[in-house]
């Protein structure tokens, strides 16, 4: 694994920028203890993968004190994203707190990030480009940065933990939104997979059944659980649910794993009487008993 170090502006357009005199020391310092997180399972994959992983390094200072933060990116060397989602690369800002230790930020994976001019404790406000159309905010509490406002229906909205007072564990779903999702295949239909908000919903269902779902159904809520040291493969277990117009939807367990590109899931579904919703057994014998969700082949 190569270490690269970019300039200022590769990722955060902060505007002018004080003099920054981080030591190469200080830098190694920075890296050492993300790699006991994220970044270290990242690189890890990386190896398991046959796809190493590379660490792009970028100083800036956040709160105008002359003292830099550290913003490792983490990407394969030859492009790809075997072991992140889609985006292809993750975010990991190391802040110095006042006991001069390096503390990890954010942590997760996404195309950009952006200095705002508000400020919260001395820190500059941070909006985070998740390849979706709005950006979401994160404001320093002190301590640490926290997610401060979320998107919901292509609009940010102050995040319930930061109404909280900031101080609550924040949850993915609260952070990342619908922003997060990834673009799979399943039986025709084009869904939304967020393995962080354990979701899939459908985006565009295909037309056979366009008048029993809509854009934005649930067709699975559950858990997606990491292989030990491995963010791109692993286990997922849950609840789907069968869909019949005029009906409530018909919820059953399934289980099964996933890795960068896939996601398959098994379980008895329920058949449903021809003329009313009852249910009249469940069966692994069902169409719906296994459930396959693919990466599109341009993805």
């Amino acid at each position: 694994m190569k270490l690269k170090y970019a300039a200022a502006a590769s990722f955060l357009l902060l505007g002018s920028l004080p003099a920054l005199a981080l030591s190469e020391a200080d830098r190694e310092a920075a890296i050492k203890v993300a790699k006991t997180g994220s970044v270290g399972r990242l690189i890890e994959c990386g190896v398991e993968m046959g796809s190493p992983v590379e660490l792009d390094v970028t100083p800036m200072d956040l709160n105008a004190d002359g003292v830099e933060e550290v913003l490792i990116t983490a990407s394969h060397e030859n492009g790809g994203a075997a072991c992140f989602s889609h985006l292809g690369m993750n975010r990991t800002l190391m802040i110095r707190n006042r006991k001069g230790e390096w503390i990890a930020n954010l942590g997760f994976d996404a195309q950009e990030i952006k200095a705002l001019p508000d400020r919260s404790n001395g820190y500059q406000d941070l909006a985070v480009d998740l390849a979706g159309d709005c950006w979401p905010v994160w404001r320093h509490n002190a301590t640490k940065y926290h997610i401060y406002k979320q998107c919901r229906n292509g609009k940010l909205v102050i995040a319930a933990s930061w109404k909280a007072g900031g101080s609550q564990p924040e949850r993915l779903e609260d952070s990342l939104g619908w922003d997060n999702d990834e673009l799979y295949l399943h039986n025709g239909s084009m869904m939304y997979v967020n393995k962080g908000t354990g979701i899939i919903r459908y985006s565009t269902p295909k037309d056979s059944i366009a008048k029993t779902v809509q854009e934005g159904t649930v067709l699975f809520r559950g858990e997606f659980k990491n292989a030990p040291g491995l963010e791109s493969r692993g286990t997922v277990i849950g609840t789907a649910y069968v869909f019949k117009k005029g009906c409530e939807p018909a919820p059953y367990p399934v289980s099964g794993t996933y890795d960068a590109w896939s996601v398959t899931m098994k379980g008895a579904a329920p058949r449903r009487a021809k003329d009313s919703c009852a249910i009249l057994e469940t069966t692994k014998n069902s169409p719906h008993s296994v459930l396959k969700f693919e990466a599109p082949p341009d993805y």
